[in-house]
Formats: structure tokens, C-alpha cells, sequence
């Protein structure tokens, strides 16, 4: 599953369509994601997507909205409202730095 969100961060993923995938039920995927990764499927997914929009942003070969299309979200106020929550600043300002 981990593998599978590298893989995949910029697509939709739900950890209710990873379990139906697998054949189990959502809740305990959620626990044996959370015993094996330490946080949670969400948390993780944010992370891993952050951790790309950050490289991207940094290129310089990207406007923000490319940016968050690029790492799965299409709303661009939410993309920047979760990135500036999990850096301590927005986009734009990062590219100031």
C-alpha cells in the first residue's frame, strides 16, 4: 500500500478503494496501515503529496495550480490552505525564500 500511494499520489485514493480491493474490510486496512506506516493512510498520503509539491514548487518549472493538479488536488485554495498546515508557509512563499 505504501508503494501504491508513491505510485499513485496523484490520482484519487481512498483507503475504502484500496480495502475493496483487497478484500477487507476499510477499518482494519486503516490499522494495519497505521501499525506498519506509524500515522495514518491520510496523514501519510498528505505527506507523501506535500513532500512532492515541495520538489515541484522548487524546479520552478510549475505555477502552483500545475503544481497541486500534479500531486492529486484540484482545488487550489485547499491545496495551499493543507500545504501551508504541514510546512508552516504557503506556496508562493516558498519561492520567495
Amino acid at each position: 500500500i505504501i508503494q501504491y500511494i508513491h505510485d499513485h499520489y496523484a490520482e484519487p485514493i481512498t483507503i475504502t478503494e484500496l480495502a475493496d480491493r483487497l478484500h477487507i474490510s476499510r477499518n482494519y486496512l486503516s490499522h494495519l496501515f497505521k501499525l506498519a506506516a506509524g500515522e495514518s493512510f491520510n496523514s501519510y498520503l498528505t505527506r507523501v503529496r506535500m513532500e512532492k509539491a515541495k520538489k515541484l514548487i522548487l524546479e520552478g518549472k510549475h505555477l502552483i495550480y500545475e503544481v497541486a493538479e500534479q500531486v492529486g488536488y484540484k482545488n487550489v485554495p485547499y491545496f495551499s490552505t493543507l500545504f501551508k498546515k504541514y510546512n508552516g508557509y504557503n506556496p508562493t512563499e516558498l519561492l520567495k525564500q
